[in-house]
């Protein structure tokens, strides 16, 4: 995991596109960089590349499960960097 953590920098991670956009929206009228993923792989290889103040990850991807990408996460960083939480928060199904 390279790249600078730049405070502002969120990475939206959800296969449905009107999530993404809905968040974008609001992300960047409060002045975030805003960068997403639709898939797991995407995400984690952007994570290998870059780092980010924030994550909002579906729990539920097409090809990898959201606890993965956390237990990801938690290993490359808790020798490197600080991880503060991982919120879970359980939403309405469609």
């Amino acid at each position: 995991m390279n790249g600078t953590l730049q405070q502002n920098r969120i990475l939206i991670v959800d296969d449905d596109k009107r999530v993404r956009g809905l968040l974008r929206k609001y992300l960047e009228k409060e002045q975030f960089i805003v960068e997403e993923a639709s898939l797991g792989w995407q995400a984690l290889s952007k994570l290998h590349h870059d780092s980010y103040a924030m994550i909002i990850l579906d729990w539920i991807l097409p090809d990898i499960k959201g606890i993965e990408i956390c237990q990801y996460l938690y290993g490359q960083l808790k020798h490197t960097r600080h991880v503060s939480d991982c919120q879970v928060r359980r939403g309405e199904s469609s």
